[in-house]
């Protein structure tokens, strides 16, 4: 038996809740999927799926990077904008004109427990999903002689995510259109992923081309209105029963207290 065949064997009796897309404030929303993968100690046998946009252009850091150590030309560089810090890992990702995921996986499914293979599961979907409209993006790994990053050489652990490059990766004429990020607990895994949409107007990211300007007869230029099919067509590629649900209550309640602590200084320069 192939490790995959093992993967689907050991997830019958799974099923994708799929969350409506929420239009909100960086702290909002990075509450949301704090207090949605704290609740997948109450739902083991559920995968949960959310969408969301941004109410104001953000930079999310990554839950490990430095902000008030950063070097000075640099946070003046992004001094003008609102900032969150993400409970998952990786590079800061500027959140104008694209399209935020978030995945949380129970404990009890295999993806939980390796990292590799839940980045490859979304990421293979989603790849799949994209070709059907228009956009073939595959896996860094799978391109050979792929760029490493888009346009020159650029030094290791670079600020912005989208200008690094993992294996993983979702990309297009060796552009990174799609990346990911993971925060693991004992009950379960929250995966990130932002979908490069289209290029931003700000002077820090303006040389990263999204996915409308690199394919621009993709067949739906709104990501909301992607994302309204978004959870059925990943459960037909991960043969799950897939229900369209409103957030619990619980959740919303412990989004809310989530919120005021990351609207907090002490959360921005925790690093």
């Amino acid at each position: 038996m192939t490790p995959d065949q093992q993967i689907n064997a050991n997830t019958t009796n799974f099923c994708l809740n799929v969350l409506p897309t929420i239009h909100a404030d960086g702290p909002t929303q990075m509450a949301f999927d704090l207090a949605l993968l704290d609740h997948a100690h109450e739902t083991p046998l559920t995968i949960w799926l959310r969408t969301y946009t941004w109410s104001a252009p953000t930079l999310s850091l990554g839950y490990f990077q430095a902000w008030k150590g950063l070097p000075e030309p640099l946070k003046t560089a992004w001094s003008d904008v609102a900032v969150v810090r993400r409970p998952t890992g990786g590079g800061a990702i500027w959140h104008d004109n694209d399209l935020t995921y978030a995945v949380v996986v129970p404990a009890g499914h295999p993806w939980a427990g390796q990292a590799r293979a839940l980045y490859q599961a979304i990421h293979d979907a989603l790849a799949t999903i994209l070709a059907e409209d228009g956009a073939r993006l595959h896996r860094r790994q799978q391109v050979a002689g792929a760029a490493p990053l888009v346009g020159s050489v650029i030094p290791s652990s670079p600020f912005l995510c989208f200008e690094d490059g993992d294996a993983d990766d979702l990309i297009l004429n060796a552009t990174k259109l799609v990346g990911g990020a993971q925060r693991r607990r004992g009950w379960g895994t929250l995966q990130h992923g932002s979908i490069h949409w289209q290029r931003s107007g700000h002077p820090q990211a303006a040389h990263l081309p999204g996915l409308l300007d690199l394919c621009p007869g993709f067949a739906e230029p709104s990501p909301v209105r992607w994302a309204e099919r978004l959870g059925k067509r990943l459960a037909k590629c991960w043969n799950l029963p897939c229900k369209q649900v409103q957030p619990p209550a619980e959740v919303v309640m412990a989004a809310h207290a989530w919120s005021n602590r990351l609207q907090e200084t002490e959360w921005l320069e925790k690093r």
